[in-house]
């Protein structure tokens, strides 16, 4: 077994109640590389969101009570219940961490797994020194993983293993990231109302943001049922076949 310490006072996983097996597979995770010091917080579930009375989003509701902003920016254009949920969520770590006695954590959606390359930046020696450097460069947000990306490219900072985070050139990312007292703070005076997602937030927020060289975070999100993939086939074989090979019964 390799002990895995980050460095952090807390490790906060954000986890969905009916996400069992994903929990599961963190606690497993965390058991196998003796991390001990954290805890896991219920995700918001879009579907908990307050409908109106025609059973529609009631925005107007969480306009009114202050949670979502009038406008909502996304790099991608997305504006859906999960993503407002998911936003909510964070900021609900960010106050629930401020009211403790810690000043460092990390937070970690409930999808993510260790990527091979930690264990490369554990036996070199790059590990320790990230975390030195957090610490000597006072960084207010470091992503340890990056979404779905093994390559992260920058500029390198006195000669450290991790590099500056390339800002608005995406993707943006939630997954995995350290913060600090300050920084959570700051994080929840500009995240009410909500006006971006929880990835956008944390990339358009102005304080110093380094990530590693490569991601040693990654999102697994599970494996996809033959279902979907009979969807997709489905689908496919309708985009691409010729209109006059095309049935009635083909759609």
């Amino acid at each position: 077994m390799i002990k895995v310490d980050f460095g952090v006072d807390i490790i906060y996983v954000l986890n969905l109640k009916r996400h069992k097996q994903r929990k599961q597979r963190i606690l497993d995770l965390f058991e196998k590389h003796g991390i001990e010091n954290y805890e896991f917080v219920e995700a918001i579930p879009g579907g908990q969101l307050p409908l109106d009375k025609d059973r529609f989003f009631d925005y107007k509701k969480l306009i009114n009570d202050g949670i979502l902003n009038k406008w909502f920016a996304d790099p991608n254009g997305l504006l859906t219940k999960n993503i407002i949920a998911c936003a909510w969520s964070h900021l609900k770590i960010y106050e629930k961490f401020v009211k403790t006695d810690y000043e460092t954590c990390l937070i970690l959606e409930d999808d993510v797994v260790f990527s091979e390359r930690i264990y490369e930046y554990i036996l070199d020696g790059r590990f320790e020194q990230i975390k030195e450097d957090i610490k000597d460069f006072d960084i207010g947000i470091f992503h340890w993983g990056k979404h779905q990306m093994d390559e992260i490219h920058g500029i390198p900072i006195h000669e450290s293993p991790h590099f500056v985070f390339p800002r608005n050139i995406g993707p943006q990312s939630a997954q995995a990231y350290q913060i600090n007292k300050w920084t959570a703070n700051h994080l929840i005076e500009i995240g009410y109302p909500i006006k971006k997602a929880a990835d956008v937030l944390l990339d358009h927020t102005k304080v110093k943001i380094n990530c590693p060289q490569h991601s040693l975070f990654i999102q697994q999100n599970g494996p996809v049922k033959q279902e979907s993939f009979d969807k997709l086939g489905k689908a496919m074989w309708n985009a691409l076949t010729d209109k006059e090979f095309e049935s009635a019964t083909s759609g």
